[in-house]
């Protein structure tokens, strides 16, 4: 299977790259319609291209029509990849970590023994 992805400007994802971030990465059907591919040159081996939440950037009141304008954009880049020549999908996910609510460090105090209470 042979995917042409280079191509100038911002662009829906390729149905191998789909399937990618559902299996994967587990990534919601709403959240892969949104998002948009840019990509770079062919080097003959395959083509590179980065996956980026297009409301991230007009939030940073920028424009996306290449691939390398996201070099200054590193928060709005989702994934990161290259599609092989023969049609093999590599990813790399570039979303910031899940930040988790901590517990308090403060250990309460055992409850006294019986023998202790007054």
């Amino acid at each position: 299977m042979r995917l042409t992805l280079f191509r100038p400007g911002p662009r829906s994802l390729p149905e191998g790259v789909r399937a990618s971030l559902v299996s994967r990465f587990k990534v919601d059907a709403g959240t892969v319609n949104r998002v948009r591919l840019v990509s770079k040159g062919e080097d003959g081996k395959g083509t590179a291209f980065r996956i980026y939440d297009p409301s991230l950037v007009s939030a940073a009141g920028s424009r996306v029509k290449a691939y390398e304008d996201l070099t200054n954009l590193k928060e709005a880049i989702l994934f990161e990849g290259r599609i092989e020549t023969g049609g093999a999908v590599y990813l790399a996910d570039r979303r910031p970590p899940k930040t988790v609510a901590r517990r308090p460090s403060h250990i309460p105090a055992p409850s006294p023994k019986p023998e202790q209470a007054s």
